[in-house]
């Protein structure tokens, strides 16, 4: 029998959840357990499979960095054939600016970075303080959503992807101001009890 062969990894370098695409050849038919890809020795998800193409997304692995990707094909009696390992490099979400920086809550904000990878409803997130965000759009580079409510001051932005098997991940913290509501004058200034002002 002839050994699968990994050509390519689209896309090759990714956070945790996001999907991929395999091209090469010899994959042979999906055989439930007896195929499958690992990515760091963690089996990946896998959404469609042929002897050529191969779709999944990337497993919740405990550690980013350079992965070896497999795809070994197993049969009953024991054998095993496995690709030569494809270098695969997962990597956390970084968020590099927040527009605007300072404002009230409830203020529309656009979020960018690279690797957020795609929305994935609840297991993609950005997180205000601890809270979660509206979000309004989401793509790999810009994110547009809403500030929670929060406590004046400095708060932390992170970025948040989790996966199905208990992966997670979180950008290194970005910061918001959330601006104290402010009064910039009363009229009268001065007056009898039950003025109206």
């Amino acid at each position: 029998a002839t050994l699968p062969s990994v050509e390519s990894v689209t896309p090759s370098t990714a956070a945790i959840g996001v999907p991929f695409t395999i091209t090469g050849t010899n994959f042979g038919n999906y055989n439930g357990s007896y195929t499958r890809v690992l990515i760091g020795g963690t089996t990946a998800p896998i959404t469609a499979w042929s002897d050529t193409q191969i779709k999944g997304t990337i497993p919740g692995i405990a550690e980013d960095g350079e992965k070896a990707l497999v795809v070994e094909r197993a049969t009953a009696d024991g054998g095993l054939m496995r690709s030569v390992e494809f270098a695969f490099s997962l990597v956390p979400p970084v968020a590099t600016e927040i527009i605007p920086s300072t404002g009230p809550i409830g203020i529309p904000y656009t979020l960018l970075g690279y690797n957020f990878g795609n929305y994935m409803g609840a297991n993609t997130n950005v997180l205000v303080n601890g809270a979660t965000t509206q979000i309004n759009s989401w793509t790999d580079t810009k994110i547009q959503g809403t500030i929670p409510g929060a406590e004046p001051g400095a708060q932390t932005v992170v970025v948040e992807r989790k996966t199905a098997d208990g992966g997670l991940r979180h950008s290194a913290p970005i910061y918001f101001t959330v601006a104290a509501m402010a009064m910039d004058s009363v009229a009268p200034s001065s007056g009898p009890i039950g003025i109206p002002f």
